[in-house]
């Protein structure tokens, strides 16, 4: 928070963000596909309070797209476990009827 001193400085909008994890999601994701309904870890820290925060913010992200990932049904988890904060990922299959009713 800034203090009353601290000038606030409005702007135009947001620098470009990280495009190229958006990219490398998508990419790292793509080997899932060939294998349907199993889990892979797809990230993995050193267990610690960031990286415990880091991987469910990540695993949060990925659930609501807000990586560009490719199409379908897909489930995302984080775990901690042997001194690692690990993301899961699981392709389910192509989008379902319903889902693609309701886009």
């Amino acid at each position: 928070m800034t203090s009353p001193d601290e000038a606030i400085e409005f702007v135009d909008g947001l620098p470009p963000g990280h495009a190229g994890l958006k990219i490398a999601w998508e990419r790292h994701l793509t080997p899932l596909l060939g294998r349907p309904g199993e889990w892979a870890i797809v990230k993995r820290a050193p267990e610690s309070v960031r990286a415990r925060r880091a991987a469910s913010q990540t695993t949060v992200a990925l659930r609501h797209r807000k990586y560009v990932i490719p199409p379908g049904r897909w489930e995302f988890a984080t775990r901690t476990l042997e001194g690692e904060s690990r993301v899961y990922a699981r392709y389910l299959g192509p989008p379902s009827d319903d889902a693609a009713a309701s886009q």
